[in-house]
């Protein structure tokens, strides 16, 4: 798979999870597990695509 299609398919799932998590905290509230576990999720994908991107932090 190309970087590109790779990249706009993360893309995709940050922007999935996104609308999951506030939908589900617009039902149930910012507190409630469930948004906490998109938002960790959230957190997840988009630090592997910054990793990919530009490597480790720690160099």
């Amino acid at each position: 798979m190309k970087p590109a299609m790779a990249k706009n398919r993360v893309e995709e799932t940050l922007e999935a999870l996104r609308t999951q998590m506030m939908e589900t905290a617009k039902e149930y509230g910012m507190q409630h597990p469930l948004v906490l576990y998109y938002s960790r999720e959230i957190d997840r994908v988009h630090t592997a695509l910054l990793t990919e991107q530009y490597g480790t932090l720690h160099g």
